[in-house]
């Protein structure tokens, strides 16, 4: 088959997240193959580069890498070119951004899968926090002053009607999700038709650098690996970090990813942070963002991984823990349930609790040979996510796109050439 996958994140220029990582796999799974496989992704270039498996890197020119919707204008222009010089049998967009709705009303006849991330909806929902009380005083009394009446702080209400992400989605052939809980939220907030919304898990490739990491080691070091925001949990974390220290004084962690808003809005999470822990905050290390390539190297000097998280659809940065063979405590919800229990390869904990967290911590801190056991469970299972055993459920499921693109096309009489 001839694929396409649109993606506005692509190493090492867009590494930003879970996407970035997941097409750089898939295109390389499809490429093992022996598929023709071409990705189109955001750049401040403007060139084609051919790889040594066969893959091309199509770069989307935009000046400006924070802006997303400089890239879904840019798309089509280099999508049409590389499409009629040898058109694709399918093509693949996450539903994130919405970047491929211009090749859908374009192309017509072009089968379509959308494979869902987590959805800007959703995003938003586990993101939102109420403002802190000192704050929604200073928001009342400023509309008061104003004459007007003040608004409670809610959560968003997702308009789905006019969501360009649920446009998307809904114009595809087939929709995938890496998880059975991402699939069940977006099927029933989205109203996605369900003969069409399949579960397969993201592919993941376990690098030799994280294989080779021995399971017993004895660093007595916990580490939390994402960003650090409200919805990571990590708030939850710093909470629980004094419970541990007072059980463990002779542990340390080390909280590694990139600095963001603090929960009091008024600073950065860093400072945020050592205000919090105050006399305990010796036992931390804020490291910052790493690159990618230092994350083997931190894995090996850890122990225990904890991901607190208040919902995840498929973190990679738990496989690829579990491929370091790590103790791994995380939150019960989403990917992380799906991955982690039957077999029990971790600890869960419910989301939003620190005590709870705190135990689990404790308990795997003194129980190293539980903690070995769950970690090699956690090394084997992830091995099956290899591309050996994910390849043809995701060509089967270019195939059901294929076959119901042309199915619909006869009933509407659209012609082939349009």
């Amino acid at each position: 088959m001839r694929i396409a996958l649109i993606s506005f994140e692509y190493p090492p220029e867009t590494a930003f997240g879970g996407i970035a990582t997941y097409t750089a796999q898939q295109a390389e799974l499809l490429c093992q193959a022996e598929h023709d496989v071409e990705v189109f992704a955001a750049s401040r270039r403007s060139d084609s580069e051919l790889g040594p498996t066969g893959l091309r890197l199509n770069r989307v020119p935009v000046s400006d890498l924070g802006h997303r919707e400089e890239f879904t204008q840019a798309l089509g222009a280099v999508f049409r070119k590389r499409h009629l010089h040898r058109p694709f049998d399918v093509v693949e967009f996450p539903e994130h951004g919405a970047h491929g709705l211009e090749i859908v009303r374009d192309f017509p006849h072009l089968p379509r899968v959308v494979r869902l991330h987590t959805p800007g909806y959703l995003c938003e929902e586990l993101g939102w926090e109420p403002l802190p009380t000192s704050l929604r005083w200073r928001r009342w009394l400023g509309a008061l002053k104003q004459g007007q009446w003040p608004r409670p702080s809610q959560p968003p209400t997702p308009n789905h009607a006019e969501d360009a992400e649920r446009q998307l989605t809904l114009a595809a052939d087939e929709i995938v999700a890496p998880c059975q809980d991402l699939a069940d939220r977006a099927g029933h907030d989205w109203q996605l038709p369900r003969e069409q919304l399949r579960v397969i898990p993201n592919s993941f490739t376990a690098p030799d650098l994280l294989l080779q990491i021995p399971l017993d080691t004895d660093t007595r070091r916990i580490s939390f690996i994402g960003r650090l925001e409200r919805r990571k949990g990590i708030h939850d974390l710093v909470t629980a970090i004094p419970l541990v220290l007072r059980a463990r004084p002779d542990v340390r962690f080390r909280l590694i990813g990139a600095n963001a808003l603090a929960p009091d809005r008024r600073s950065d999470m860093h400072s945020w942070i050592r205000r919090h822990l105050g006399r305990w905050q010796e036992a931390v290390e804020l490291t910052g963002a790493v690159p990618p390539a230092r994350v083997h190297e931190l894995l090996a000097e850890t122990d225990i991984c904890v991901f607190p998280s208040h919902w995840e659809n498929f973190p990679y940065v738990c496989l690829e823990s579990m491929a370091a063979g790590r103790g791994i405590v995380a939150s019960d919800c989403g990917g992380f349930a799906e991955l982690l229990a039957d077999p029990t390869a971790g600890l869960l904990v419910r989301p939003r609790s620190p005590k709870q967290l705190a135990q689990a911590i404790v308990l795997m801190i003194e129980s190293p040979r539980m903690r070995i056991s769950l970690a090699r469970s956690a090394r084997e299972r992830v091995l099956r996510l290899s591309g050996t055993h994910l390849a043809p459920l995701m060509e089967a499921s270019y195939h059901r796109a294929i076959a119901r693109r042309l199915e619909r096309l006869t009933l509407q009489d659209v012609p082939l050439d349009a």
